[in-house]
């Protein structure tokens, strides 16, 4: 999430904060007269960022276990 303000003395930031906080940020930007530009990742880069740490799941425990349950041999 980047926030700008609209004068000469301009700073960007990025941010990384918990969704739960996102409506407090947003009260705060509306307070204050900021402006949020935020960049939602696209299903491949939350894809990733999934496999990074580790939030990945399945019902087999490796690539052959599931070839083998789909009869496909290697």
């Amino acid at each position: 999430m980047n926030i700008a303000l609209d004068n000469n003395n301009i700073e960007t930031l990025s941010l990384n904060i918990p969704k739960d906080d996102i409506k407090l940020l947003k009260d705060l930007v509306k307070k204050f007269g900021w402006k949020i530009n935020r960049k939602k990742k696209t299903g491949l880069e939350e894809a990733m960022d999934d496999i990074k740490h580790g939030r990945v799941y399945g019902p087999y425990d490796s690539v052959d276990e599931m070839f083998k349950s789909m009869g496909v041999h290697v």
